[in-house]
């Protein structure tokens, strides 16, 4: 059974707002766009209704959280002065893809034999040294649960890049 915020006692209903802003203002940072991920947002990465996060509903409970979304990868408890607030953090990747790529060079050395007899060594050029590069983007969902319920998702994306 789903609950509203109206169920919450007033006393709660002030906090929430409070926690809401906190929640916002030290959330994930990214060097992406930060969007709010729901089923109106136009700008999401992949569509809002292949995402599980798009079925949770505010007042749902941890339980029903837990078999939408799955164990959370990380619990922050946060300071709160009437119940108890906690931020649920997953990880998941959306896109990858590779590319073989110059990453250096090696010098060419040939050995000479001078007129005097002697062996010297020259660089006569350069040859490309290639590795295999990993790039992906990672999200991280956080859900603001207070008193074992659900409130809010926040949606953020990382590009990363790795050498192989």
């Amino acid at each position: 059974m789903l609950y509203s915020i109206a169920k919450i006692p007033v006393k709660t209903k002030s906090i929430i707002p409070a926690i809401i802003l906190i929640f916002g203002l030290f959330g994930v940072r990214s060097n992406a766009a930060e969007t709010r991920q729901d089923s109106k947002s136009p700008t999401s990465v992949q569509n809002a209704s292949e995402k599980p996060e798009s079925f949770l509903k505010k007042g749902m409970t941890a339980a029903m959280v837990v078999k939408i979304m799955g164990k959370p990868g990380v619990v922050r408890p946060m300071k709160a002065p009437d119940g108890k607030a906690e931020i649920w953090e997953y990880h998941r990747q959306v896109d990858e893809h590779f590319s073989h790529v110059q990453v250096g060079s090696k010098p060419i050395m040939v050995d000479v034999q001078e007129g005097d007899g002697q062996i010297h060594h020259y660089q006569s050029g350069e040859d490309p040294v290639f590795s295999d590069v990993r790039y992906y983007t990672e999200e991280t969902i956080q859900l603001l649960m207070f008193d074992d319920r659900f409130l809010v998702a926040k949606v953020s994306s990382q590009k990363m890049k790795t050498v192989l």
